[in-house]
């Protein structure tokens, strides 16, 4: 059976819609033709040309990013610029990119939704039950120890910071892929003890401090590479023939 780009956008996009997402974002198509028949995937957290050359490498003919390629207009594609040359190895090999990053942030089973399942929870909850139209998730674990809580972090992850309070034990989790020092109040005023995102600068755990919240900064690609390898398993599951990698070099921390 023929499989077009547009199969798999369609399927991402039901569990992923566009219209979901940020103002300023521009998740979906970024580069060639939905009608094309995909020959394979390459899954990755940014479109980058080491990304493109994995996907030549491999015979895939579609990249799934996380993040958009373009967020601005472009005025010119200059093929002896980084992009330009970029945007024309695409072209020129037929490989088609699609993004979906904040309508992924806010799925069901998407960004949040993947992080917070690594960890041993008993209730999970979007942070939009409580303040409609925000990104993340919240969850409840058996309560434990500092020291036990950095043992599930130690068995997780390669490498991360801990910083606001510490504090004695951990029951109640936010979670915000990416860039989510924005939670901080949010995951106080629900009663969170910690909050797992990335991209904390020294005044964002200086006010987790001062609101007695412990804060772990997993790094950008860390907090959100969980939803790559999740969407990957549903679209395997949904095109079982299809092949499917994940690119794991963490061009961007």
């Amino acid at each position: 059976m023929t499989i077009k780009v547009k199969d798999l956008t369609n399927f991402i996009e039901r569990l992923a819609p566009l219209n979901s997402q940020e103002d300023w974002d521009n998740s979906g198509l970024q580069v060639g033709d939905k009608e094309a028949e995909v020959k394979g995937v390459l899954m990755a957290m940014d479109l980058t040309d080491q990304a493109a050359s994995q996907a030549l490498l491999t015979g895939k003919n579609l990249i799934i990013c996380h993040h958009p390629f373009f967020f601005q207009g472009l005025k010119s594609i200059d093929f002896s610029t980084y992009r330009g040359s970029l945007i024309k190895k695409l072209i020129d090999n037929s490989i088609s990119v699609y993004a979906a990053h904040t309508n992924l942030d806010k799925a069901v089973g998407g960004v949040n939704h993947s992080l917070a399942n690594i960890f041993p929870l008993k209730k999970l909850e979007n942070i939009s039950d409580y303040y409609e139209g925000e990104i993340g998730s919240l969850g409840e674990i058996e309560e434990v120890s500092f020291a036990d809580f950095k043992k599930i972090l130690d068995e997780n992850f390669k490498d991360y910071r801990i910083l606001g309070r510490k504090n004695e034990s951990i029951k109640k989790i936010a979670f915000i892929g990416g860039s989510g020092a924005f939670g901080i109040k949010m995951a106080k005023e629900l009663a969170c003890d910690a909050l797992v995102t990335a991209d904390i600068k020294h005044h964002d755990s200086q006010l987790a401090y001062e609101l007695g919240l412990s804060l772990v900064d997993l790094g950008h690609f860390q907090s959100e590479f969980p939803a790559l390898i999740n969407l990957k398993e549903l679209l395997q599951e949904e095109f079982t023939d299809l092949d499917i990698d994940v690119f794991t070099d963490p061009v961007f921390f």
